[in-house]
C-alpha cells in the first residue's frame, strides 16, 4: 500500500534498516521453546513461551509482547501458547522482534507514542508478508483473525 510505502521511505531517512531477508532468516532458524536465544541486526532477543490467563487479560497484558533492557540480552519476547497456535507462532514472533528493533530507532525522533504507532503499523506489514509467503490462503485469513485478536487486547 502506498502508506506503507512512506513509512518505508520514512524508515530509510532514519537510518533504521529492515532487512527482510535478514529477519526472515532469523525468525525461520528461532525455535519458540522457553530461554531459545536469536539475534536480529546485532540485538540479542530471547523467547519466553507463557500462559496467558484470565487475570492477565483483566490486567490488560497483551499475550505477545517485548520487553526491553533483558538480563539475558536486548529483548524478551513472550508468546502465549496456549492463545497462539504453534503454526501462527513465527509470524507473531516476526512482528514482536521487528516492532522492539523499530521502536527503538523511531524512540530518537518521536515522541514514544508515535514510535509505538509507527513500530507497530511497519512490524504488522511485514508479519502479514512473512505470514502471506509461509501459510496457504485458508491459515493467512485465520492469522489476520488471529491479529486482530491480539490487537484488541492492546485497544482495551
Amino acid at each position: 500500500s502506498r502508506r506503507f510505502i512512506n513509512y518505508v521511505h520514512n524508515l530509510r531517512n532514519m537510518n533504521v534498516n529492515v532487512d527482510y531477508a535478514e529477519l526472515k532468516k532469523a525468525i525461520d532458524g528461532a525455535k519458540v521453546s522457553y530461554g531459545y536465544q536469536f539475534e536480529y541486526q546485532e540485538r540479542t532477543f530471547n523467547i519466553f513461551p507463557h500462559k496467558h490467563t484470565r487475570q492477565n487479560e483483566k490486567d490488560g497484558e497483551n499475550p505477545a509482547f517485548w520487553q526491553d533492557n533483558s538480563s539475558l540480552g536486548d529483548y524478551d519476547i513472550y508468546i502465549a501458547t496456549n492463545l497462539v497456535k504453534k503454526k501462527f507462532r513465527k509470524p507473531v514472533l516476526l512482528h514482536e522482534t521487528l516492532e522492539a528493533f523499530l521502536q527503538e530507532g523511531f524512540c530518537k525522533g518521536f515522541d514514544k507514542e508515535t514510535a509505538i504507532d509507527m513500530a507497530h503499523k511497519i512490524a504488522t506489514e511485514y508479519d502479514k508478508l512473512y505470514a502471506r509467503k509461509t501459510l496457504n490462503g485458508e491459515l493467512f485469513e485465520e492469522y489476520l483473525q488471529l491479529r486482530k485478536r491480539l490487537t484488541g487486547f492492546l485497544a482495551r
